[in-house]
């Protein structure tokens, strides 16, 4: 397992829409130490409305956090920049995407804890982004799908016993949790959701493909290693914590994707609990599909089309909320 596949579609990245800023900014992470998130704005003229379309800027007041896959222990805010530009980009929503510490230097549950402190911030921040605290939406491929249903499992249902037994570094988290608002919804792209059991795609994809058996043997060996957590954990595997109460959400899967039954399976816990979810899978795709917008049209149009698809489940949940609060 490494970074090479980031590494070689580097150079065929495609120019960014002039129609978007982005910046990088320096927040707090878990420990109090810096981190980055990077953070997408639509570019508006002096009255407010952006320069594309007459239309105001995030007039949803909506705004992602973003989780960058890699298996927790690659990967960061560049590897994903193409991406979280195309959301803002065709949402109109801003995105907030955060560089968490990585394994093995930082083993799990470090990650994890980085992006709920991210959370926290964005919490604290998103009236400059022009969104409300309560439109908060979180997003993630691969490691970073794995993260974005941790935690929109252990804001809306925190386990205190998960977090206390962590020590004083859990009971902080824990605390930082119980204040939290609870997110609008989420889009886990083809996640990591439970790393203990086998499932079908993991012998009818696990050799040959992008993602095999042997990087995730790695990446699960770094994640693990020094680790107060075992692997039959909540705070690794999300299916097996308390998903009864869990934000809408729209699960996205890859077909040829030796993870592609774990998304499956997510969705079917969360259906099974009468949870608004929608499943999408992508017919053909491999793992880590979103990387490649910039060098097969197929599957920059399927990446368009569920940008599209997140954004039309997303105001559908803030309209059901709205005829409910009227």
């Amino acid at each position: 397992a490494s970074s090479s596949l980031f590494d070689t579609i580097k150079p065929f990245t495609k120019k960014n829409e002039p129609s978007v800023n982005w910046e990088d900014k320096t927040i707090a992470n878990a420990d109090d130490g810096d981190m980055l998130v990077r953070c997408y704005q639509k570019q508006v003229n002096a009255a407010g409305f952006s320069f594309k379309k007459k239309t105001k800027r995030n007039p949803d007041e909506t705004v992602m956090l973003f989780f960058h896959g890699g298996g927790f222990c690659i990967g960061d805010i560049n590897t994903h920049h193409e991406f979280c530009h195309a959301v803002c980009e065709r949402t109109g929503w801003p995105v907030v995407s955060v560089d968490y510490r990585l394994a093995p230097e930082y083993p799990a549950p470090t990650g994890l804890r980085d992006c709920i402190a991210a959370y926290a911030w964005l919490a604290d921040n998103c009236h400059k982004f022009g969104a409300l605290a309560s439109r908060i939406v979180l997003a993630g491929d691969s490691a970073g799908g794995g993260l974005s249903t941790m935690i929109a499992q252990q804001v809306i249902t925190p386990s205190a016993k998960s977090w206390q037994d962590l020590g004083v570094d859990g009971q902080k988290t824990f605390e930082i949790l119980q204040r939290l608002p609870q997110p609008l919804a989420q889009m886990p792209l083809y996640p990591v959701t439970d790393i203990e059991n086998d499932y079908p795609s993991w012998e009818l994809y696990g050799e040959g493909l992008l993602l095999d058996h042997a990087d995730v043997a790695v990446f699960d060996a770094a994640c693990l290693e020094n680790s107060p957590l075992p692997r039959q954990h909540i705070l690794m595997s999300p299916m097996l914590g308390d998903n009864r109460h869990i934000c809408p959400t729209y699960v996205v899967a890859a077909e040829l994707d030796v993870l592609r039954d774990e998304a499956f399976a997510y969705a079917k816990q969360l259906e099974d609990y009468g949870r608004a979810v929608q499943t999408y899978t992508v017919y053909g795709a491999p793992h880590g599909f979103i990387h490649f917008m910039s060098v097969h049209q197929g599957l920059e149009q399927e990446t368009n089309h569920i940008i599209h698809g997140f954004a039309d489940f997303v105001r559908d949940v803030i309209s059901t909320q709205n005829v409910l609060a009227a």
